[in-house]
């Protein structure tokens, strides 16, 4: 179930809300997956290594076991949308808005 597309005009991508994944996802051109933003539970190999890695705002891994992440840092679940925020984004960062149901 994706729930919404956005472009991502710095390398021709797109970012998709899967929401029954739980999962946002950038694919390039080239039809292959560049990153997962999801609880890296569940993924299976050559997919799993694309989950990215959460980090605190001075850009210190937040350590996590599985789905739970220390402090108040936690994964989408079920979300709706996953938006590239163009005015705040370049090519080496992306901010992502989505909309969290919360449901899982």
């Amino acid at each position: 179930h994706v729930n919404s597309v956005d472009y991502d005009p710095t390398d021709d991508s797109i970012i998709i809300s899967s929401r029954h994944q739980s999962a946002i996802i950038k694919i390039g051109r080239d039809k292959k997956v560049k990153w997962i933003l999801g609880s890296p539970e569940g993924w299976k190999k050559g997919w799993a290594e694309k989950v990215l890695t959460p980090v605190d705002k001075d850009g210190n891994k937040i350590a996590c076991s599985g789905s739970v992440c220390e402090g108040s840092f936690d994964w989408t679940w079920t979300q709706h949308t996953g938006w590239r925020v163009d005015s705040k984004s370049n090519a080496d960062v992306i901010y992502i808005s989505a909309f969290d149901n919360g449901d899982g």
